[in-house]
């Protein structure tokens, strides 16, 4: 296997924490390495049948969350230039250096090819002050520890989702006001109801995305996940996304193959290690000790997005091959929905429904 990298944070490598940091995140992309061989070798025995790149892959799912916040990785992008200048006065106007470093990065290899309007990005004030302010009045108001602890929790929603769905369904083929086919909705029968919401969807294919008044109406979830599943939801675009800062209030996952394989205890060991390292480090450094945590640490994430949106979202993500921890997210999304409009998600493809 490849040597992993993990980045270098100025301000902490320019302290006394410096060899701490170093040492920490060092630790866990050893234990990492040295962990991997023996689950891939233990789901070998288990799983005869897997090829070398499903075992690797299997093994990389389970192991993944021991990696620092910090490890190093590669993406691509393609941007607009006018959603590019946004992007890097944002990157520029963040507290942690390496969002600042990729933002200068990012210009100066953009004026190169669009001078013209990349010369007005700049760090912006708005940002940079609105930001300070509102922590600052966020520590005063809630200085107490979270007390929930819910994986999912659906928070806000259309109560009259169904209605405004089926509105917009007969809009596009009528000469009516919206407000005059939502009352006729209304006295509609239940029946009546259905049926229009059946031929919407009915013959709706695997591969085909629902018709477009399917994002009349939203839905809001304040989910708890691991740092490594954030990764992967955040990148659903389509929505609406407010993270919180990385911490250790909420703890971490144990992949249930670390326990049933023996190596609980030595994953602990670690993951407590890392939690005290932040604990010295963060007094000094709060933004930039974030990136020592493994990525089992959970965080919260606050994600809104509407029901067209969400018939992509979670038959991708509840799939066979989907990743198992970011399957259980989806799931419960897909039941927190389901509680409050099951007709609404009664076309929705979703496998390894929850008991």
């Amino acid at each position: 296997m490849k040597k992993i990298d993990f980045i270098d944070q100025k301000k902490i490598l320019n302290s006394k924490f410096k060899n701490l940091y170093e040492k920490t995140c060092q630790n866990l992309i050893n234990f990492y390495l040295n962990l991997f061989e023996k689950i891939k070798e233990n789901l070998k025995k288990e799983f005869s049948d897997l090829s070398e790149i499903e075992l690797k892959a299997k093994t990389c799912d389970i192991v993944r969350v021991i990696l620092p916040t910090a490890t190093l990785t590669n993406f691509g992008l393609t941007i607009n230039a006018r959603s590019l200048t946004r992007l890097i006065s944002k990157l520029l106007s963040s507290s942690l250096e390496e969002f600042q470093e990729i933002g200068q990065d990012l210009k100066q290899a953009g004026l190169r090819i669009t001078p013209t309007l990349l010369k007005y990005a700049q760090p912006n004030s708005y940002l940079i002050e609105t930001s300070k302010n509102l922590e600052k009045i966020t520590k005063k108001l809630l200085a107490k520890k979270p007390k929930s602890d819910e994986s999912v929790k659906l928070v806000a929603y259309d109560k009259d989702a169904e209605e405004r769905i089926l509105t917009a369904l007969l809009y596009r083929f009528s000469r009516s006001s919206y407000q005059e086919i939502k009352e006729k909705i209304k006295k509609s029968s239940k029946k009546e109801k259905e049926k229009i919401f059946n031929e919407a969807l009915k013959r709706k294919g695997e591969h085909d995305q629902p018709l477009r008044e399917l994002e009349h109406t939203y839905y809001t979830f304040d989910i708890l996940l691991d740092y490594g599943v954030f990764r992967d939801l955040q990148r659903h675009r389509i929505c609406t996304q407010t993270n919180q800062e990385l911490g250790i209030e909420y703890g971490y996952t144990l992949p249930k193959e670390i326990e049933k394989y023996g190596f609980k205890k030595l994953y602990q060991e670690k993951m407590e290690e890392a939690s005290c390292t932040y604990q010295k480090i963060s007094k000094k450094f709060l933004n930039e000790s974030q990136y020592l945590l493994p990525l089992a640490f959970k965080k919260r994430f606050l994600m809104t997005l509407n029901l067209r949106e969400l018939y992509h979202l979670i038959p991708l993500r509840t799939s066979p091959k989907a990743h198992f921890s970011y399957r259980e997210i989806a799931q419960k999304m897909y039941q927190e929905v389901k509680k409050v409009h099951p007709q609404l998600v009664k076309f929705m493809k979703i496998s390894n429904i929850m008991s």
